[in-house]
């Protein structure tokens, strides 16, 4: 079975690859009270992310309740999300002026 990580299921929108998910199998996720399965749209490396669902262009990344970046595109559901697709937030507030803590 092609298991995903997902500590957050009321807000998470990727879950992490437990293994190495080839395109086409099957992935399954626990999702609220239940289990959610999908194909996975591309070849997805062990540790690495996977779209949940649908998020659109714009839209927060959402990674164990935390919010990693900004998907640059449309990210469909069983897709790989990495550099490709994901523009990082992290530290976004200090290159526009803001102060470190």
């Amino acid at each position: 079975m092609n298991r995903v990580l997902v500590l957050d299921e009321a807000v998470d929108n990727v879950g992490t690859a437990i293994t190495a998910i080839p395109k086409g199998a099957v992935i399954t996720a626990r999702m609220g009270e239940g289990e959610v399965s999908f194909p996975a749209v591309d070849d997805i490396p062990a540790g690495h992310k996977v779209a949940l669902r649908t998020i659109a262009q714009g839209q927060p990344v959402v990674k164990y309740g935390c919010s990693i970046g900004q998907a640059v595109q449309e990210i469909a559901q069983g897709q790989h999300v990495h550099v490709h697709n994901v523009r990082s937030m992290r530290g976004k507030e200090l290159l526009q002026g803001g102060t470190e803590q």
